[in-house]
């Protein structure tokens, strides 16, 4: 029921999302671009594991702008790159020898999301590689949708 309620939640963020979007004239906040030229979007709730919203952002393309509405309803944005598609060079690697998803399938997109702001100071890229999960996250902007 849960994921239910979830899914219908992030349903109204990526309309209000790209009304937003539409209304205001935000266009260059859509950074990723597919192949095709379109600018793929994922939705996810900061209580939401990364482990799943990641498999979301694959099953877009591998690479998506990916929205986080946090608990606080504060909405950040993370370019996630597929790695084939990334810069060579990752400030953070965030792996291990054997599979990571054990250590990060608990990880909440809020967590997440503090961490990459703690990483300002830095190229602010964040490595992700688990369970056929290879991307590249660049914290963007955090919005407020209700201003935008």
């Amino acid at each position: 029921m849960a994921a239910d309620t979830d899914t219908l939640i992030r349903t109204r963020y990526a309309r209000d999302l790209m009304k937003s979007v539409v209304r205001n004239n935000l266009h260059s906040v859509l950074t990723v671009k597919a192949a095709d030229g379109t600018s793929p979007i994922v939705v996810a709730l900061g209580h939401e594991k990364v482990d799943v919203v990641f498999a979301r952002v694959q099953s877009a393309g591998g690479s998506a702008n990916l929205f986080v509405v946090d608990s606080d309803e504060k909405l950040h944005i993370i370019e996630m790159v597929a790695k084939h598609q990334a810069p060579a060079e990752s400030d953070i690697e965030l792996e291990k020898s054997t599979d990571v998803s054990d250590v990060h399938n608990n990880i909440t997109m809020d967590f997440l999301v503090m961490f990459m702001r703690q990483q300002s100071a830095k190229t602010g890229i964040l490595r992700v590689r688990f369970s056929g999960i290879d991307l590249e996250a660049t914290a963007g902007a955090e919005l407020d949708l209700a201003a935008a």
